[in-house]
């Protein structure tokens, strides 16, 4: 372990990002999706509306542990990481939610989405998959290491946590702030 990794404490909301089109819309690879995001909250004070097009239930998102959400890609192992501070149930570019200092980039603030976070410290980091365990949304109860969930391909959004016995060397409430 390097003296520089920072885990990501609490519980988080795990996004692998996908890198398959998908017929009919825009396409933003992975990474290209980190960096755009990571840029657009930079300009705004770390805060942003992050949206959700998949039919995930809002619910997971506003559980009282449910501290981060992240959003990873295989590829390169970078991770954007956010503080979950609410949850809009629906996106509608018509009517999007007026909350001060929450905005989305284009072109996702021109598409509707199913749910939208509004998060704030936002950042990338190297993520590595081993240093934490997983309970499926689908699955309770069934702790699993990270990196032997992510080998199902149909696994995209988890709930994880850090391994019990993975040193904590910056804590991202810290880091974060």
């Amino acid at each position: 372990m390097t003296d520089n990794r920072l885990i990501i404490t609490g519980t988080s909301a795990f996004f692998r990002l996908g890198t398959q089109r998908r017929t009919g819309q825009v396409y933003f690879s992975p990474d290209m999706l980190i960096r755009e995001y990571n840029r657009f909250a930079s300009d705004h004070d770390g805060r942003m509306l992050l949206p959700i097009t998949r039919s995930h239930k809002p619910t997971f998102f506003t559980e009282p542990d449910n501290q981060h959400v992240i959003l990873w890609s295989s590829r390169t192992g970078k991770a954007l990481v956010a503080a979950i501070d609410f949850v809009e149930e629906k996106y509608d570019p018509e009517y999007p939610p007026h909350v001060r200092g929450y905005d989305m980039p284009d072109p996702w603030n021109q598409l509707p989405a199913r749910l939208c976070l509004g998060v704030s410290e936002v950042q990338v980091m190297d993520f590595d998959p081993t240093d934490y365990q997983t309970e499926p949304v689908t699955s309770v109860g069934k702790i699993a290491p990270l990196d032997e969930a992510l080998k199902a391909r149909n696994v995209s959004l988890l709930r994880i946590i850090p391994k019990p016995n993975v040193e904590v060397i910056s804590d991202t409430d810290e880091a974060l702030n």
